[in-house]
């Protein structure tokens, strides 16, 4: 019961987050210089808490950015992410972000895993080469049950804190005006 609470949580914390940021982005996007571009990118450990993972990244907004990827390790993940972003006029960032993973194989890690960015991001404007590197802490939250003194059956929840790194190599695609 508290897993598919905390999922409804998180789920409704993206959309609101996406719906936030989307108006913005249209506010914005009048009143700036563009700087929206595309990025993919291939990232070891880091969010995705599997081996590696290949993510696409869009920058919606002059500081943030959605992420979402894809990866294999003993199973599979799916990270999903948003990230502020600083330094809109330069090419060297200080990246802040939050996310959840979904994990399937991982063991401990398993189901909606949430995540976190604290990190370096060379991203050039004009598009091309990209470089991170990260902090990116996790929390395992997993249910088990046993039985208490009396016969009755109780429902533990354990969270694990994982300190993890990553480091990720991509290209930027400039969107054309």
């Amino acid at each position: 019961m508290f897993q598919a609470k905390f999922n409804k949580i998180i789920i409704f914390i993206f959309i609101l987050i996406i719906s936030i940021f989307s108006f913005t982005n249209s506010v914005y996007a009048k009143a700036s210089e563009p700087y929206k571009s595309n990025a993919i990118f291939l990232e070891v450990v880091g969010q995705s808490v599997g081996f590696f993972s290949l993510n696409t990244d869009y920058r919606f907004h002059p500081n943030f950015t959605f992420r979402a990827g894809f990866g294999i390790s003993l199973g599979f993940t799916v990270p999903v992410s948003i990230n502020f972003i600083t330094g809109k006029e330069s090419s060297h960032h200080l990246e802040i972000g939050t996310g959840v993973t979904y994990a399937k194989g991982l063991g401990k890690a398993e189901g909606l895993v949430p995540t976190a960015v604290f990190g370096y991001r060379y991203q050039p404007r004009e598009g091309g080469l990209m470089f991170r590197l990260s902090f990116t802490p996790c929390l395992a939250i997993n249910k088990s049950t046993g039985i208490d003194r009396s016969g009755y059956v109780e429902t533990y929840y354990n969270v694990e804190f994982f300190p993890l790194a990553g480091i990720s190599i991509g290209y930027c695609f400039k969107k054309n005006k």
